[in-house]
């Protein structure tokens, strides 16, 4: 009878979990249809959205129409999309340093790296389930409707049978104007940050030679593009725990669209670009001390909608803000090189000067001792 009891008991509590959890999504989602910074995916009509070239560029970006339907000048900010779905674990590449070991035929160098994102229907959630494939569908129509006459791929993957979208993150980005401006706002005090050319997670002694070189003056061209990627806690979820914590998370994604036509191959390559991720519902970890409070704050970002978008996204979720990803100069560098100098002397003299007088006296006897035999 006890067994019975316990069994219901049980029962109740997974039932109850289930409606807890689906009240949740159902929650986020309407947060994301109702939101004035970003167009939830499943939902949009792709009349209300046209391409543009921003000045200076040779890449196309989505914008929202002005009404007329025409192109636009190339000064507007590009329209960031959101969506609910989860992240895969096969066609999901998001290792810190993107396996980077040296220069290859499409990575020339560690600034060149990009983490790739799959994403696939939540299938517990019959409601998201359907968003994820209208969106695929959406994705797809956009891609046939661009007029343009080469081979289309790009944001869809065919995984086997299974549709996924594919969301790219540029570790690094090209310095601005605006980013030598504030500049001085910079600051590398904290030394377990992950988020700064001293603690940044890599692998390869390439990677790091390379990101030192990056971190050596302020006049390099590449500088981390940090956006958030946060946990259900609202805290930060650093480089090196972005596997660990991510795949198999339901995850709510900003990112914005564009598009870039290649003439070797004639080719229409469309990207999302990731703007912001928060998990929804975590996959299983052991303990919540695997969550890490990493604290850093918002660089400038080339558009200005993602800027804006990635700030009220932060805000939203309760990203904690404090600390940018920070250059290391050659003042630095040639300081912490003395002070290793200094720290290797220091040891060699306290081992050196470690023995009592009375092993000293002992070791010079023996010494003499071995001399006379």
């Amino acid at each position: 009878m006890n067994d019975i009891h316990l069994y219901v008991e049980l029962l109740f509590l997974f039932v109850t979990l289930i409606w807890i959890m689906d009240e949740l999504l159902q929650k986020h989602r309407e947060k994301l249809v109702d939101s004035d910074l970003y167009h939830y995916l499943p939902n949009i009509a792709l009349s209300d959205f046209v391409w543009t070239r921003p000045r200076g560029t040779n890449t196309k970006v989505l914008v929202k129409s002005d009404g007329d339907n025409n192109m636009r000048d190339g000064d507007e900010d590009e329209a960031i999309f959101s969506i609910i779905a989860t992240v895969s674990k096969e066609d999901t590449y998001i290792k810190a340093d993107g396996n980077y070991a040296g220069p290859t035929e499409y990575v020339k160098d560690l600034a060149d790296v990009k983490l790739a994102f799959a994403l696939t229907p939540v299938t517990n959630h019959q409601q998201l389930s359907q968003d994820f494939a209208n969106a695929v569908s959406l994705i797809k129509k956009l891609r046939a409707d661009t007029g343009l006459l080469g081979r289309k791929e790009g944001i869809v993957i065919k995984s086997g049978n299974v549709d996924k979208i594919r969301l790219q993150y540029c570790v690094f980005r090209k310095r601005t104007a605006e980013d030598d401006i504030n500049a001085g706002k910079d600051n590398d005090a904290n030394p377990v940050s992950e988020y700064n050319y001293r603690g940044y997670p890599v692998d390869s002694s390439q990677a790091r030679l390379e990101l030192k070189d990056m971190g050596k003056s302020r006049s390099n061209e590449s500088i981390f593009n940090v956006i958030p990627f946060m946990t259900e806690h609202g805290q930060c979820v650093p480089p090196s725990q972005y596997r660990e914590l991510l795949i198999g998370s339901t995850v709510n994604a900003i990112f914005s669209v564009s598009h870039n036509a290649i003439a070797k191959g004639n080719v229409d390559r469309f990207t999302a670009d990731l703007v912001g991720m928060s998990i929804v519902a975590p996959v299983a970890v052991d303990s919540p001390e695997r969550y890490t409070n990493i604290q850093l704050s918002f660089p400038r970002l080339s558009s200005a909608a993602k800027r804006k978008a990635t700030e009220a996204f932060a805000r939203q979720f309760s990203f904690i803000e404090s600390q940018n990803a920070s250059t290391l100069s050659s003042s630095e560098l040639e300081t912490e090189r003395e002070n290793e100098d200094t720290d290797t002397a220091e040891s060699s003299n306290t081992a050196n000067s470690s023995q009592t007088p009375l092993e000293e006296s002992t070791r010079k006897k023996e010494k003499k001792k071995s001399r006379l035999n």
